[in-house]
């Protein structure tokens, strides 16, 4: 039986390129895929291997970060950045009046709310027409609910690490609403946690995701982009460390965020090789490197961990499951709620620490590098980690039971 499968995805990068080798599985099988995305990411879903349907999403996820950052400050909630950036501008506020919610959600709730509901008729319509068989989607992509819903066939999350779809945790619940009415309109369910039935779990039972909903593992098969295997500097008998920090949190919470100067500072007295890997934006601020470290722009993790003894990075979930799956020791400096819940999932395995990115200052940093290096045990529990990903079924194995499903709503249009 040949399915055709229609894949949903967000504008951020790092939350659907774990759903990458899944879709390679399914065209390798002789399967058709098709990957509905903002336009913005046409050209990185086209790099993957995959065909690419442009669909209008709304807002950029960082505006909904910064937002929600917002409404959790005003409640008075404790924020692990420290900071709040204005949701529109991403400038520093120095008070929440700064910005008018009330304001702005009355001069542009509704032409926001008409971009978004365009972007869902059209990947409606676009299924109607093409008729996929199933449809697999990210945590905060509600688009695959609703075609999963109008269409009556399966809808299954999966997830990009530990962190699930019904978290209790502040800060960490990822069901996106539906400020379009457009289920009511397409005459199904409201959107709710309730509606996602079906889970692709790429994390071991050790790490969790927390989710008690029935989950098909899989193994994570890490995909962070296109990339040429990097010519390191040889290790002169020394341990290699790898600082891993991309742009987004800039976005988010502002440069307050960027650790890379201090973390370089911190390992600067250790007889270590630092290998950075960042935006090209962030080469700039890196200052005076010290002699023990090397830059490498925009290099997929993959292609570098298992070159390396120990990572240093914001907590998330893209680097610390590739990591997992490299079996390298971990130093996970998280700013968010969500980054905080990887960072705990993923280190009680045994495999690493972590500390809160603002707090720790470099003493912290330094003395917890010289920790994983000088423990065997984290050593050896990340090598246990990376055995116990790999005897995980592997995607392929996981399209022979996406295809034996059989389908959920018969007799839906």
């Amino acid at each position: 039986m040949t399915m055709r499968v229609l894949f949903t995805v967000t504008r951020y990068s790092a939350h659907y390129f774990p759903l990458v080798p899944t879709a390679w599985a399914l065209r390798a099988a002789g399967h058709e895929v098709v990957v509905a995305c903002p336009p913005c990411e046409v050209a990185l879903v086209g790099r993957a291997g995959l065909a690419a349907v442009p669909i209008e999403d709304g807002h950029d996820p960082m505006y909904l970060g910064r937002l929600h950052q917002y409404f959790q400050a005003r409640q008075g909630q404790a924020l692990l950045s420290g900071g709040v950036l204005h949701p529109v501008t991403g400038q520093p506020m120095r008070d929440l009046t700064e910005f008018d919610w009330a304001r702005y959600k009355a001069e542009h709730r509704d032409a926001n709310v008409a971009r978004l509901r365009a972007g869902l008729d059209t990947t409606v319509a676009f299924a109607r027409d093409w008729r996929p068989d199933l449809v697999v989607h990210d945590p905060l992509n509600m688009t695959g609910v609703l075609v999963g819903q109008v269409l009556g066939i399966p809808a299954w999350c999966h997830l990009w690490g530990p962190v699930g779809p019904l978290e209790e945790r502040v800060g960490t619940q990822l069901v996106p609403r539906d400020h379009t009415d457009s289920f009511a309109r397409h005459g199904v369910p409201p959107m709710g946690p309730e509606l996602i039935e079906r889970i692709i779990d790429p994390c071991p039972p050790v790490i969790g995701s927390g989710t008690a909903l029935p989950t098909l593992p899989v193994r994570c098969v890490p995909y962070n982009g296109s990339g040429t295997v990097p010519e390191l500097p040889p290790r002169g008998g020394r341990p290699r460390i790898c600082v891993a920090w991309g742009n987004s949190l800039d976005l988010l919470l502002g440069p307050g965020s960027f650790l890379v100067p201090d973390i370089l500072r911190a390992l600067a007295p250790l007889p270590v090789e630092v290998v950075v890997v960042c935006g090209s934006a962030g080469r700039d601020r890196l200052g005076p490197l010290p002699g023990n470290v090397h830059v490498l722009s925009d290099l997929p993790l993959r292609l570098l961990l298992p070159y390396c003894e120990a990572i240093v990075y914001h907590g998330g979930a893209g680097s610390g499951m590739t990591a997992a799956w490299a079996g390298v020791p971990q130093l996970a400096l998280p700013f968010t709620a969500e980054q905080q819940l990887t960072a705990e999932r993923i280190t009680r395995a045994g495999s690493g620490v972590w500390h809160v990115g603002y707090e720790v200052g470099t003493t912290g940093i330094r003395d917890a590098v010289s920790l994983l290096l000088d423990e065997p045990r984290y050593q050896h529990n990340a090598a246990a980690l990376r055995e116990e990903i790999a005897a995980m079924p592997s995607p392929a194995q996981v399209v022979e039971d996406l295809v034996a499903r059989p389908r959920c709503h018969e007799g839906a249009v």
